[in-house]
């Protein structure tokens, strides 16, 4: 089992043996011989040597602009800068480059045009303004640049545009500036069409030399201080000239490329194969020293030829990789974006600084196949970290100086070979790091990769004389297999963007901080061979389906997964909570319970089913279960072991889901643990996979599981057969209708010649074909018969209408409020807790107030997986009781803890779907608010603003949306509200007030809005809008308190935006456009004086839709 983790090793210092664990070790281990000082022939790389080239479309997304700068890759920028002692310098170009005309008059800083026939991965016509340029004042402090300029373009004006851009970006990269660029790929330009094919190394030379003057002249007059910076060149594509690359980097070079002495780097670009070729294996193309060898051969002939040839730059001018990653055409699904790519980036750029090759520039890319990052999110990628970002992580930490003064060297140890390969760093001519690096891939084979076998790893004996000994630091680049796209880790860090914004967020679920010795060899006996029997795993079974966390949340058949059929069978109770509570419950419970965050002794399988257990049934799992780890650890000899013990069970406990017993949950109701229907990720999966398409079925249970799907929407069968020639007719256009209809309606064909007879016996009254019958929300509407393709369509328009109606404000433009964000605003702060409990006088002594004292506590300092739940029923029935015992000036102590229990979507779940209270009404939380509400204006102000606050962070559950936007909490929170509104004494109350009010009208917009959209996720059962009569009374206050105002303020603008939310798409002919025009709320929202102008359109928006 221990096979399925790949991982290569970093050592931060020296070991003289290591035992890496194994499926199957070699006899005899790998003697690595390794001198104390540099070789003679170690490379030398230039600071900064981890560095990044961005595809000039893309630098505004991955950078940002000065109003809204891109954090997150500031941040992995960052990261890699604090790593190798300086920050990586970003060149900017690419395809794009040559394809960028500049525009003085245009105020968007880009404008592309995708064009697919061209190419779908980036804009192929492009202008830019001059706010591009901003882009390059949003990275960290010590970011250099280097900016390409646009050679591809063949046009006296666009040449004139790009000496003019010349002067924009010499100011505002400013002294940040390292150098110039002119061209991308030039050798490419004959195949992109810029160029004609006779066009040749002379030519090329002779457009150089008067374009890179024209840019210098440039510099000179707007930016005199820069008017110095030189360039980086020639940034070709190939190492030789072929029917495919025109130009030769060699003959450019003795074509006197460089007569002006103003070339300062020598510049290649390499990509180890071409993504689209056949042929491309992860083993055999990119985890492959062999094939890393060959590749770097041709750069490094291109760098000695040209330093052999005439007019050849100084000795000591460094050759760089300006562009390259790992395949080209932006890289392969599946290998370019796996942790293979990683061990890739790793091995190529510690093998490449070993041959002096003196920096590396990584090239990234919006949806890039092979980036290190996503930028932002798009329609085709989600924003966040990519597995080739670990290996520029360790590549960083490999390279790392103390200052820039240190001298740091690079060997590659003759012990390489194909898949193994090592590597030395000096620095000061002293050893301070070894780099081993695994190159297997996940399950490689004997026969030619077509029979599996575990994978090998490699046992390592290393020998550096005088030095017996000695301790050493391990670094580990970790992930679960070479396909991995996710769980990966250097030293134990996370950089994923979801944590921190890819700041590096230390997990303890993996190994870090080790130090090995030459005790090693002697425990890995006991390492590889241990047993820990008494550990066990659980999980949670109902409806025939069993939960567990290993590799994030896993489900399969009962008794199917991989650790067999169970030792014990203890049974907990009965549930009577929707399916579709349940599994947006375990939606909460992955953003806690991640595959990284496993951790064997800490935050394990019985964790994840104490807390489901605790919201399924209000009990947890059994003590002895829960506390047998820590009996385990509370040894000398389970403390000694605790690393190894977790290392060698991770990939067993973490092992997928048996494919014989995958199961999907169920989306349908569950009562006393029996399950029906399709599962909630199943239905989402099955909705966009239904629609948008025409689907051809012959199975009666097909056809109920599509009409099931648009029991929310609507569907519409088509009966045909073989024989019938007028059904041809309508093929087309029933085909094209689907298309058009997308996820509003579930498009069905049957042709009865293959039918099976169930479809005959349901539909009896069908005789003739071709007969259509429609759907709405699970009910029949329409029958017809005839093949005439526009009564089809008025029909099918007028069903999806009826299902979708449409809304004048649908037809407005409301970007700025619709941008507002919906996110649910929360109050996290925790209070001093020692001072809250004292302040609650004997209750602070209840049990279970220490309980969720110590949870909060645990929470706070190490994060919600370090914290179990404790047991909320008790803090529930304490919190009860709390209205009587506690004095009202002091209730307020109880609800705090509540609001700050709350912000942990598990203690939310629960409270959300008390037991009590499970089928209606949650129980507590109705209590306390009703409570609060009944006081009236004699509750104290501290339990007033406390439970407005408590009030807001309800909302961070979506299972407590449904209940806080019914009757009877409804009416009690609106109640709360608009008290609160009311109170001129204290600002506060009002301003949570809003808060609470963005929340509600943020929360009903967005249930709304299903009505008019195709919605491809379930919604929970009972979820509805505001009863008519609170959502009257909340605009009425709304406007009452906005009129009231005088100046703009935060607390107007969130009264506007919240009016904005409650009125955009209701009821045309309801209460809530009544009271708005009898209030003439067209005219008060027309009355409000907003400062900026964006909140001045802001206001204009919301005007507009209230004039309807």
């Amino acid at each position: 089992m221990l096979s399925n983790i790949n991982r290569s090793v970093l050592l931060s210092c020296l070991i003289a043996a290591l035992e890496v664990e194994a499926a199957r070790l070699p006899s005899r281990p790998k003697s690595i011989d390794v001198s104390k000082s540099a070789p003679q022939n170690a490379g030398i790389p230039l600071d900064s040597f981890m560095s990044f080239s961005f595809e000039l479309s893309s630098w505004p997304d991955f950078a940002g602009n000065l109003s809204n700068p891109n954090v997150f890759t500031s941040n992995l920028m960052s990261n890699l800068g604090k790593l190798q002692g300086s920050m990586p310098i970003a060149r900017v170009g690419g395809n794009t480059q040559d394809i960028a005309i500049f525009d003085e008059s245009q105020k968007t800083g880009l404008v592309g045009i995708i064009r697919p026939n061209v190419s779908a991965d980036y804009p192929t016509i492009i202008t830019i303004g001059p706010s591009f340029f901003e882009s390059y004042q949003t990275m960290p402090k010590g970011t250099r640049f280097t900016h390409g300029f646009n050679m591809g373009a063949n046009s006296s004006a666009a040449r004139a545009a790009t000496w003019k851009s010349a002067a924009y970006a010499c100011k505002a990269i400013g002294n940040n500036l390292l150098y110039w660029e002119y061209g991308n790929e030039p050798d490419l330009f004959h195949a992109s069409g810029y160029r004609p094919l006779e066009y040749n190394e002379a030519d090329y030379v002779s457009e150089w030399l008067n374009g890179t003057n024209a840019i210098s002249e440039t510099v000179k007059t707007a930016c005199p201080k820069l008017a110095g910076t030189k360039y980086m060149a020639p940034s070709f594509a190939g190492v030789a000239a072929n029917e495919y690359f025109t130009l030769d980097p060699v003959k450019a070079w003795r074509a006197g490329i460089d007569k002006a002495d103003n070339i300062e780097i020598v510049a290649g670009h390499n990509y180890m194969g071409v993504s689209t070729n056949l042929g491309i294996t992860l083993q055999g193309t990119l985890m492959n020293h062999t094939n890393v060898i060959v590749k770097a051969s041709g750069q490094l002939k291109v760098r000695d030829d040209i330093r052999a040839s005439a007019n050849a730059p100084p000795p000591n001018t460094p050759y760089i990789l300006g562009e390259h990653n790992s395949l080209a055409r932006q890289g392969r699904p599946g290998l370019s974006n796996s942790f293979g790519a990683a061990l890739w980036g790793v091995d190529w750029n510690a093998y490449i600084a070993s041959q002096n090759i003196s920096r590396s520039h990584m090239h990234q890319g919006t949806n890039y196949r092979y980036q290190s990052w996503q930028p932002i999110e798009t329609d085709r990628a989600t924003k966040g970290t990519k597995p080739p970002y670990y290996g520029n992580v360790a590549v960083a930490a490999f390279m790392h100086r103390d200052s820039p003064k240190t001298e740091l060297k690079i060997a590659h140890l003759p012990s390489s070979s194909e898949f193994s390969t090592q590597y030395a760093a000096y620095t000061n001519n002293n050893l301070a790091r070894l780099l081993l690096v695994d190159l297997h891939t996940y399950n490689t084979t004997d026969n030619n990769y077509t029979t599996p076998f575990p994978r090998p790893v490699e046992k390592y004996e290393l020998k550096l004389p005088g030095c017996s000994g000695c301790s050493a630091r391990v670094q580990r680049l970790m992930a679960n297999g070479s396909d991995a796209i996710s769980g990966i880790t250097f030293d134990g860090y996370s950089y994923n963007y979801e944590l921190d914004e890819g700041k590096p967020v230390r997990l303890n679920n993996v190994t870090y901080g080790e130090k090995i010795n030459g005790l090693a060899k002697s425990m890995s006996q006991s390492f590889l061979g241990i047993q820990i029997d008494a550990v066990y795993h659980t999980s949670i079974v109902f409806g025939g389906i069993e939960y567990y966390f290993g590799q994030g949340v896993q489900t399969c058949r009962a008794g199917q997964t991989h650790h067999g059929r169970p030792m014990e069978i203890i049974k907990l109770g009965q549930t009577a909570l929707p399916m579709e509570v349940i599994l947006e419950y375990l939606e909460s419970l992955k953003k806690i319970y991640t595959p990284e965050s496993y951790d064997l002794f800490a935050h394990n399988c019985n964790n994840f089913s104490n807390d489901f257990a605790m919201f399924l049934v209000g009990k947890g799992i059994p003590d002895h279960i829960t506390s047998l780890p820590q009996t385990v650890l509370n040894t000398p000899f389970g403390q000694m072991l605790k690393p190894q013990i977790d290392a060698a069970m991770r990939p067993i406990v973490q092992a997928p889901t048996p494919q014989a017993g995958q199961v999907q949950p169920s989306g349908g109701s569950t009562t006393n643990g029996t399950t029906a229907a399709a599962s909630s990720n199943r239905n989402m999966t099955e909705i966009e996979m239904s629609t948008g398409k025409v689907n051809n079925i012959t199975a009666l249970t097909d056809l109920d599981r599509l009409l099931g799907l648009a029991k929310d929407r609507c569907a519409i069968i088509f009966f045909t057969s073989s024989t019938c020639a007028p059904c041809k007719l309508v093929y087309q256009p029933y085909d094209e209708l689907a298309a058009e209809a997308g996820a509003k309606c579930v498009f069905i064909k049957i042709d009865f010649s293959h039918a099976e007879g169930s479809i005959n016996s349901r539909y009896p009254n069908v005789r003739a074909t071709p007969t259509f019958i429609t759907y709405l929300k699970g009910e029949k509407r329409d029958e017809w018969s005839g093949a005439d393709p526009r009564q089809l369509r008025s029909n099918v328009e007028m069903l999806l209408n009826t299902a979708f109606p449409p809304h004048p404000h649908l037809d407005k433009s409301t970007p700025l409020l619709m941008r507002q964000s919906q996110r649910p605003i929360r109050f996290t702060k925790v209070p001093p807790l020692d001072k809250l409990v004292a302040k609650m006088g004997d209750s602070g002594n209840d049990p279970a107030v220490s309980a969720i004292v110590s949870y909060i506590q645990v929470r706070e300092k190490s994060g919600a997986i370090e914290a179990p739940l404790t047991e909320l029923p008790k803090f529930a029935e304490f919190l009860r009781k709390s209205t009587t015992v506690l004095p009202t000036e002091l209730l307020f102590t109880a609800l705090d803890l509540l609001r700050i229990s709350l912000t942990d979507a598990r203690v939310a779940g629960f409270f959300a779907e008390e037991h009590k209270g499970a089928t209606g009404t949650p129980a507590t939380v109705h209590h306390l608010l009703d409570h609060v509400d009944k006081l009236g204006d004699s509750a104290p102000y501290p339990l007033r603003l406390t439970t407005l606050h408590l009030a807001c962070n309800l909302f961070s559950s979506p299972l407590f949306i449904p209940h806080l936007l019914s009757p009877p909490v409804s009416s009690t929170l609106i109640s709360i509200l608009t008290t609160a509104l009311l109170d001129e004494k204290h600002p506060a109350l009002k301003a949570s007030a809003l808060n609470l009010a963005m929340n509600i009208t943020s929360s009903n917009h967005q249930i709304r809005m299903k009505k008019y959209t195709a919605n491809t996720s379930p919604s929970l059962p009972s979820e509805s809008e505001l009863p008519d009569a609170e959502q009257v009374e909340l605009l009425a206050s709304l406007l009452e308190n906005i009129s009231t105002e005088e100046q703009w303020s935060d607390n107007k603008k969130m009264g506007v935006i919240s009016v904005g939310w409650l009125v955009y798409g209701a009821d045309m002919n309801g209460e809530l456009r009544d009271l708005w025009r009898v209030m003439d709320a067209a005219g008060t929202m027309g009355n409000v004086q907003a400062t900026a102008a964006e909140d001045r359109l802001l206001v204009k928006e919301v005007k507009s839709l209230l004039e309807v």
